[in-house]
């Protein structure tokens, strides 16, 4: 407990300090965009960020938050560039009308209440428990209190997650924005030049068909190799092959992406490892078959209607450590414990069935996605810019 008192009095103290940074003056067109504390320029600020250029070019004064230097130089538009938590971070953030962020807030920095703070989620649906449901401590409500007290709108991708927002995370009902995930808005507004371009940047060819398998965070199994390999964790990535060729026919490839805290993972040389590759969104859009466990990304490529399978081998050990806020039993996609029954479901799987559970499901979740998110955030935006 001692500990607990520890932190928060560190948090406070931090937040006292950094209200020196008020003798600056907050720009009006100033943006500062914040994805998976500086991973990249991803997730739904990157959509975001986007959809303002397209509207007002080099009008805005867009800031990343970056670990790495090197971005994707293939954005338009001037980015100015800060590390997290670095002196040129805390002014910008201090300085900037607008902050966007794929979680909800930082707890640390004292936002002004002229500023706007947009807290996007990185996840879909209502699947994996999170906030209060998985850590109810004394310590923890506290920092969600300053979350909460922080953020100004927070995004929600359907009405079960809203309940989350409210429960979990102590969000205000005022305070979320039914309007869906700006990332998901790629599904909607795509062609098929979208598509051939990503293939090429990934050296594929446009006539083969791909699979993804993306499996979810797992706290026992950070840079663990062996433990994420062993025994029935292990995908047969042969036999899966063969079965979506027996299924669907035409050639076939895998794509592997580990969640971002994961490391040291060993793939076959058959398997592309797209980890590194920055922009989930786009791995989807080019994947005919997602295989999943856990992870909210099944709620995204459902919005495509394309077949997902879920390969969760150690789901009641996940369920009794973890569990989710929609049922596993409820999931429209083709539950498989073993590669015997994964393989199984996909030689059997019947897509108009698929069609009709998927329907089912985003209408008992309640979907808000339309493909509009990204408009509608940046039209709160502008009027936010331009509030006296």
């Amino acid at each position: 407990m001692i500990k607990q008192y520890i932190k928060i009095a560190q948090c406070y103290f931090i937040r006292c300090v950094l209200k020196l940074g008020y003798i600056f003056p907050i720009k009006k067109n100033r943006l500062l965009f914040n994805a998976y504390s500086g991973k990249g320029i991803t997730c739904n600020p990157k959509y975001i960020y986007l959809k303002l250029y397209e509207k007002y070019d080099d009008k805005l004064e867009y800031v990343w938050c970056l670990k790495n230097d090197n971005f994707d130089n293939e954005l338009p538009g001037s980015i100015i560039a800060v590390k997290p938590n670095s002196l040129r971070f805390i002014y910008y953030v201090l300085t900037s009308k607008i902050y966007i962020n794929n979680g909800i807030a930082p707890s640390y920095i004292p936002f002004r209440s002229s500023q706007c703070v947009i807290g996007t989620w990185h996840g879909g649906g209502a699947y994996k428990k999170g906030g209060l449901d998985t850590n109810s401590s004394w310590e923890n409500e506290r920092i969600l209190s300053l979350v909460a007290s922080n953020v100004t709108y927070t995004l929600s991708s359907c009405k079960s997650f809203d309940n989350v927002l409210k429960n979990a995370f102590k969000i205000p009902p005022q305070k979320i924005l039914h309007l869906g995930l700006p990332r998901n808005d790629i599904f909607f507004n795509t062609n098929k030049d979208i598509v051939i371009e990503i293939k090429k940047k990934l050296k594929i060819k446009t006539n083969v068909n791909v699979v993804l398998y993306a499996p979810t965070f797992r706290s026992d199994l950070t840079g663990i190799e062996h433990n994420f390999h062993a025994g029935d964790y292990t995908l047969n990535y042969a036999e899966t092959i063969k079965s979506l060729k027996h299924r669907f026919g035409g050639e076939w490839i895998f794509m592997f992406r580990s969640h971002y805290y994961l490391s040291g993972i060993t793939l076959p040389d058959n398997v592309i490892d797209v980890s590194d590759y920055e922009d989930m969104q786009e791995l989807l859009l080019v994947s005919d078959v997602l295989i999943n466990d856990y992870s909210s990304s099944m709620w995204d490529f459902s919005l495509m209607k394309k077949p997902c399978f879920i390969f969760a081998p150690d789901v009641e050990k996940y369920i009794k450590e973890r569990s989710f806020y929609t049922p596993i039993s409820e999931w429209p996609f083709p539950i498989a414990n073993t590669n015997q029954q994964l393989q199984e479901n996909i030689c059997s799987f019947n897509y108009e069935k698929y069609l009709v559970a998927v329907k089912n499901h985003h209408a008992n979740l309640g979907s808000y996605e339309q493909g509009t998110a990204s408009q509608k955030v940046c039209e709160i935006i502008k009027s936010r810019m331009e509030e006296k």
